[in-house]
């Protein structure tokens, strides 16, 4: 093999080796920003606009591997969240007696669900508070379930761990705020690299979804 023939070969394999660092947009037809990647030595951030005015953020490391741009989404640091606080008694063995008040950031009373969910907070059992924003559910040792939840749409969720309410009588006050972030969990996602030029990227999803990205 000669080597100007190899040196083709190598530049073939090597062409999307590297991702310039900078900040990448996606411009939608009415010229907003879709979405928008950061790259910086090997790590990156991404935002992307949704509907209703939430912005769906993650944060992570990334690699480059066999033209492919392979992004493992980390926990996103300082979350906005609704808050809650308990005050309890001494209760019944074997059942938790929760009372719940709803209230948004304004203190003005909200209508919810409160329920049960599984390890991955997923719903089980759930009933409506009234539309004071109360209500009330007993949880008996037995039942299945990992999280005490409580949840509003349009607002941050709250799950609090079953096993920290059981043997109690506990009443929580819950104070919701909207949601206006959605932060992506932690996993992997995988693009086919199409184009890598000095001003642009072109990707493919595994979902066969084209996004062109141009540098800043």
């Amino acid at each position: 093999m000669s080597k100007y023939l190899f040196l083709l070969i190598f530049l073939a394999n090597t062409c999307f080796a590297q991702i310039k660092n900078g900040i990448y947009s996606e411009i939608g037809f009415a010229k907003e920003q879709l979405r928008t990647f950061s790259f910086n030595d090997g790590r990156f951030q991404l935002s992307m606009n949704e509907h209703m005015g939430v912005e769906k953020l993650g944060v992570g490391t990334f690699k480059v591997e066999s033209g492919k741009l392979i992004l493992n989404f980390e926990k996103y640091p300082n979350q906005e969240s609704s808050t809650y606080s308990i005050t309890e008694q001494p209760g019944n063995s074997g059942v938790a007696h929760i009372s719940v008040v709803l209230r948004d950031s304004d203190n003005n009373s909200l209508g919810g669900r409160i329920g049960i969910s599984d390890k991955d907070k997923k719903p089980l059992l759930s009933t409506m508070t009234d539309n004071k924003g109360e209500g009330f559910l007993a949880i008996y040792t037995s039942a299945p379930g990992t999280y005490f939840t409580i949840s509003v749409l349009g607002y941050y969720a709250i799950s609090i761990p079953i096993d920290k309410l059981f043997v109690k009588d506990s009443n929580i006050f819950a104070k919701l705020r909207p949601a206006t972030k959605f932060y992506i969990s932690p996993n992997t996602e995988t693009y086919k690299i199409i184009q890598n030029k000095s001003n642009s990227l072109i990707l493919l999803s595994s979902k066969n979804e084209k996004v062109v990205l141009k540098l800043n």
